[in-house]
């Protein structure tokens, strides 16, 4: 129903799944995917809002892995506002809630691993190359040290994030190729922008459709990224 455009009825049908929730695991799968149509139909206060909700259930049974996720999430819907400002407290709140907390020291690393890329997307998204390229280095050397793959394309896909905002869109292209599409389809959408760069419409239409009509794990970054890709391939 979300894809179809129809955000009411995708609605109905998680209401419906949170009145029968047995427990706060099936509550907040209903109000995370709700929080998912609200980014798709570009209603963010609305999915801030849910999501503050979802968050509410795991600070009530303490579950502090579930509440860090929440703040990050609500921080990437807030990046994407360009509310750099808000968006930096939450990751700071998010790493503060996990620091503390009684999660193993290889959770506690990753976490600050996610600190390190999320600030350093803030950094990028204000202008602050330098920042964003020092935090790149130490999560770096971070994900390498552990051999974390997903942490080490995420770190392609940073440095591909910079090379976009800096146009130099051949080393976009050389670092977003390494990045990961399967769990991430925003790569997509930004493979596209470094193609349109270097003037290639063809590959730049290809990539953007594949960001618009991606066919694997539905999460927050396909619903921030669904409707502009769709805008770019009208246009």
């Amino acid at each position: 129903l979300t894809l179809k455009g129809d955000y009411t009825g995708a609605r109905t049908q998680l209401q419906k799944l949170y009145d029968i929730a047995r427990n706060d695991a099936e509550r907040r799968t209903a109000l995370f995917n709700t929080t998912l149509t609200y980014v798709d139909e570009g209603k963010w206060e609305e999915a801030l809002k849910t999501e503050d909700d979802e968050f509410a259930y795991a600070k009530n049974s303490n579950d502090v892995a579930n509440m860090a996720g929440d703040l990050i999430n609500m921080g990437t819907i807030l990046l994407e506002m360009g509310k750099t400002e808000a968006s930096l407290a939450k990751f700071e709140e998010a790493w503060q809630t996990a620091s503390a907390s009684n999660l193993s020291p290889e959770r506690k690393d990753f976490s600050k691993r996610q600190y390190l890329y999320n600030t350093a997307s803030v950094a990028l998204e204000k202008g602050d190359f330098k920042t964003a390229k020092a935090k790149l280095e130490e999560f770096n050397k971070s994900a390498a040290a552990v051999k974390a793959p997903l942490q080490i394309a995420q770190g392609h896909q940073l440095a591909g994030m910079i090379a976009l905002k800096e146009k130099n869109y051949t080393k976009a292209l050389e670092e977003l190729k390494q990045a990961s599409t399967e769990f991430n389809p925003y790569n997509f959408y930004r493979l596209a922008l470094a193609y349109l760069g270097q003037g290639d419409k063809a590959k730049a239409k290809e990539c953007f459709s594949q960001a618009a009509h991606y066919n694997g794990f539905d999460g927050l970054t396909y619903a921030l990224v669904r409707a502009k890709a769709l805008k770019m391939l009208q246009s």
